[in-house]
C-alpha cells in the first residue's frame, strides 16, 4: 500500500475521533480510497485500525466515535444486485462481508450465530 493512502486511512479514523461532524464526508473520502486501492490491501489496514479499536476499555467516547464513524461507511457501501433467478434479492459488499467475518473472529464467538 502506499504510504500515502496509508497515512490517509488513519488521518480518517484519527479525524472520527475527535467530532462526528465530519463523519458523513470522511466516510466518502474513505470509500474512495477503497476504491483506489487493492481490497487486501486496504482491508489488512482496516484490521489493523479495528484490532487497535478492539482492544481499548468499553465506553470510551473517541472509540464510541470511531465506531459510529465506521458504522457509517459500512452503511453507505453498495450491495450488490444479484441475477433475477436466485432467492435471495442482493448480496453485502464483499469488504462488508469480510470485516463482519473479521470481527466475528475477534470476538471468539464459538458459531456465527448471533442472538439478540
Amino acid at each position: 500500500m502506499e504510504e500515502d493512502k496509508r497515512r490517509e486511512i488513519v488521518e480518517l479514523f484519527k479525524s472520527a475521533q475527535i467530532t462526528s461532524a465530519t463523519h458523513q464526508k470522511n466516510a466518502q473520502l474513505l470509500k474512495k480510497i477503497m476504491e483506489n486501492l487493492p481490497q487486501a490491501e486496504f482491508v489488512s489496514q482496516l484490521k489493523k485500525i479495528l484490532t487497535i479499536i478492539l482492544t481499548v476499555e468499553k465506553g470510551n467516547k473517541n472509540v464510541e466515535r470511531v465506531i459510529d464513524f465506521f458504522s457509517l461507511f459500512c452503511s453507505i457501501l453498495k450491495c450488490k444486485q444479484v441475477e433475477l433467478n436466485e432467492s435471495i434479492e442482493y448480496v453485502d459488499h464483499p469488504l462488508f462481508l469480510e470485516i463482519i467475518l473479521f470481527l466475528l473472529e475477534c470476538s471468539q464467538l464459538i458459531n456465527d450465530i448471533v442472538r439478540f
